[in-house]
């Protein structure tokens, strides 16, 4: 039993089966996609993995992509086996895929070692989970999270989209037909003012809010608002909460209108927060609070319980968030008498903006030396990156704000420890909420864990960047981290 292929995978599942190739005739006939493995020439689009997921595919390989590519993201929050780059390859007949290790073998292999499975400590760090597709809530809850982190709206619009293709869009355009011609962020947006199909979308999203508070109760659910680029390749540009202002608010309008609803239809002191992607300037947090105020919905405070009450904050992306965060909460507390409820760092986009290196650039170079020093360099833990999060932490530390850690980057034990010291909630994959909570564990019950989980990092630090002048950077370093 040969390897056939290797790529990034995702969950920790062996699946055997049939391959087959991704054909557009699958949208006319889902029944083929059943319990089929379905190979992906080239990119692959969101509505295309919503299609994947919700007919029944058992595992998905995909051309491109690689540890951060969003479909595999969506792949691995529904549960579904996914391997990412792995290339163009002839892949016939009877296959397994071992998405836990990136591995495809030739024929079947029909089951692994059991791997017993341990009580999840209960600690008292938070310990949050992030939700991307909307079938997967059950199995977030069932991980004993405290809360949701991170509930991704575009994941949702884009499984809307899987369901209306055929349906018009304009002028006897369908919606599969506006796709193809330019993009699914592009027919999201234009769907958000429809008239008619709007209707779809805001009912998805009112579902998928109410499934959550079904299965988390009062505990708490912290949702986005869209964020989804043209290109998948395409971090920077048109995305994020200055898309959905700069296109007329209609997009935040329809999520105001589904939380508002869903508020009124639950009953029960429900725990529902707004956080924004990819803020640049203090007036796209203030418009739309002003939309989401508009709709009827208020801000949450201490003394007022009824329902249509939310939490706010905004998330930590890029280097003009992480320069202007403080002045933001200070300009937030003047204007609406209060400090937001939370902020949150986004670690993937954190990351490739402050290096100007896009998170999956690497995948696209031939030549294997650019490219394994290309994915060297994307790295979470360097200084730059740890220094703009620890600043954030001591600014909302100062004003009892809560600060979230909304990145992958938290299942790494290193990395999470040094988060815990930093006094940062993590916030992270279905598969990671339990080896986390592990880590909190013993993190809670080592004395002088922060000035040792600092130190270490310093340590580590000093030794791949700085060894020839270890002894003086050294000290300024700790000294930065107050060690």
């Amino acid at each position: 039993m040969g390897i056939i292929a290797n790529g990034v995978g995702g969950i920790d599942k062996l699946v055997s089966g049939k391959i087959i190739e991704w054909s557009d005739d699958f949208l006319e006939t889902p029944a083929l996609v059943k319990n089929n493995i379905v190979y992906n020439a080239g990119d692959m689009p969101l509505y295309r993995a919503a299609f994947l997921v919700d007919n029944g595919a058992s595992a998905v390989l995909i051309e491109e992509g690689g540890k951060n590519y969003h479909p595999l993201i969506l792949f691995n929050d529904a549960g579904v086996a996914a391997v990412a780059g792995v290339g163009r390859v002839d892949l016939k007949g009877e296959i397994t895929v071992d998405s836990g290790k990136g591995i495809i073998y030739k024929g079947e292999i029909k089951s692994r070692k059991t791997i017993r499975k341990f009580e999840t400590p209960k600690t008292k760090t938070r310990v949050y989970v992030n939700v991307g597709y909307p079938t997967s809530i059950e199995s977030a809850a069932k991980t004993g999270a405290d809360g949701i982190g991170l509930l991704r709206t575009e994941f949702i619009a884009v499984r809307t989209l899987s369901k209306i293709l055929n349906k018009e869009l304009f002028d006897g355009v369908t919606v599969k037909d506006a796709i193809m011609k330019s993009n699914e962020a592009d027919v999201i947006y234009t769907i958000s003012k429809h008239k008619d199909l709007r209707e779809y979308l805001k009912l998805d999203i009112k579902n998928t809010i109410k499934d959550a508070m079904n299965y988390f109760g009062k505990k708490e659910i912290i949702i986005r608002t869209f964020d989804i680029a043209r290109e998948l390749n395409e971090p920077m540009g048109n995305r994020g909460i200055r898309r959905c202002i700069a296109e007329g608010g209609d997009a935040i309008k329809i999520l105001a209108e589904a939380i508002k609803k869903s508020l009124e239809e639950n009953r029960g002191n429900y725990n529902i927060g707004i956080i924004l992607p990819l803020v640049s300037h203090y007036s796209q947090i203030k418009t739309a609070l002003d939309i989401f105020l508009a709709a009827g919905l208020r801000l949450k405070q201490n003394g007022f319980q009824d329902r249509v009450r939310i939490k706010y904050g905004w998330e930590i992306e890029q280097p003009a968030a992480s320069q202007n965060n403080e002045l933001w909460l200070e300009a937030f507390d003047a204007e609406y008498g209060q400090y937001p409820h939370f902020i949150g760092i986004g670690t993937n986009d954190l990351t490739q903006f402050t290096i100007a290196l896009g998170r999956d650039v690497y995948t696209k170079e031939e030549d294997l030396k650019v490219r394994n020093y290309l994915e060297g360099l994307y790295d979470e833990s360097e200084f730059s990156i740890i220094r703009q999060i620890y600043e954030v932490s001591k600014q909302c530390k100062k004003r009892d704000v809560r600060l979230f850690l909304l990145g992958q980057a938290a299942g790494r034990q290193e990395y999470a420890e040094l988060m815990l010291s930093f006094g940062i909630i993590p916030s992270v994959g279905i598969s990671y909420v339990r080896r986390v909570k592990i880590i909190a564990d013993e993190f809670e019950k080592r004395r002088n864990s922060k000035e040792e989980v600092i130190r270490r990092y310093v340590e580590n630090l000093c030794n791949k960047e700085y060894s020839s002048v270890k002894n003086y950077i050294k000290p300024k370093l700790l000294e930065m981290f107050g060690v």
